[in-house]
């Protein structure tokens, strides 16, 4: 050892390098589809997969919402971007993030709308007798009947003479303007006014004359007719298909004929 007198070691460190992989996170919003029921629903999280089993979610932060809400008829994202995950471990080079959003759907329903139109029934009286407006129901009652559908025509009728007289109302006349309701069928009763007749008497008196015999031809004609009700016009309403006539030239009598069915 005292042969040398000073030993210079010139040293290369020996080493083991590890180098950072890359990994692949691929990030799956929760998703989920409901009816329309008039209520907030919501789904909330996400599932993620990665390209190999040593990265875990311990591994990235997410600074993001992973929430979405929706009470219409529609759809509601969470949001969800790449950006929003961040790698937080140096073993990992390259972290690429592939996002599927979650969402919300709420599916518009179907209703079935019932309208049934106002409806008047009376005896002739020689009044303007009137209907109007109408009822509406929902088999359901998420649907406002008194917002949710639109009305184009009139739901109106009147009638003085003895028959009916309908609203028109029809279906294509109502149109729903609710997007949280997606067939909507609407079944119409119409609306009327009846006029029913009514029972008259009517008294026909026929003229008569007395004479006395002179040997020529002595002749009655026409007739009285009253009714029992002021709405019956006596000059307007019936027809005669008889003759309201008697003529005689000898002692006796001759009558007109006159009989109801005439």
């Amino acid at each position: 050892r005292s042969n040398f007198a000073t030993v210079t070691f010139n040293v290369t460190d020996g080493y083991i390098t590890i180098d950072p992989i890359d990994v692949t996170v691929t990030v799956t919003g929760h998703n989920s589809k409901v009816d329309y029921d008039g209520k907030a629903h919501t789904v909330t999280g996400y599932d993620a997969e990665f390209s190999t089993p040593l990265y875990t979610e311990a591994d990235f932060t997410f600074s993001g919402t992973a929430q979405a809400t929706q009470t219409d008829a529609g759809t509601a994202k969470m949001g969800m971007t790449a950006s929003q995950f961040t790698n937080i471990n140096e073993n990992f080079a390259t972290v690429t993030f592939n996002i599927t959003d979650g969402y919300i759907t709420v599916d518009p329903i179907d209703v079935t709308v019932t309208i049934v139109g106002d409806s008047t029934t009376a005896d002739y009286d020689g009044d303007t007798h009137i209907a109007y407006e109408y009822a509406a129901t929902a088999d359901t009652e998420l649907y406002n009947v008194e917002k949710d559908f639109t009305f184009i025509s009139t739901a109106y009728a009147d009638r003085v003479d003895a028959g009916v007289t309908y609203m028109g109302m029809k279906p294509e006349h109502f149109e729903n303007i609710n997007d949280n309701f997606d067939d909507v069928t609407f079944v119409v009763t119409d609306g009327y006014v009846r006029i029913d007749p009514i029972s008259t008497t009517v008294t026909i008196t026929g003229s008569n004359g007395t004479a006395v015999y002179d040997g020529t031809a002595h002749i009655v004609s026409g007739y009285d007719a009253v009714a029992d009700s002021d709405l019956y016009d006596v000059t307007k309403d019936f027809a005669f298909t008889g003759t309201a006539q008697a003529k005689q030239t000898d002692a006796g009598t001759a009558y007109m004929g006159l009989a109801p069915e005439d």
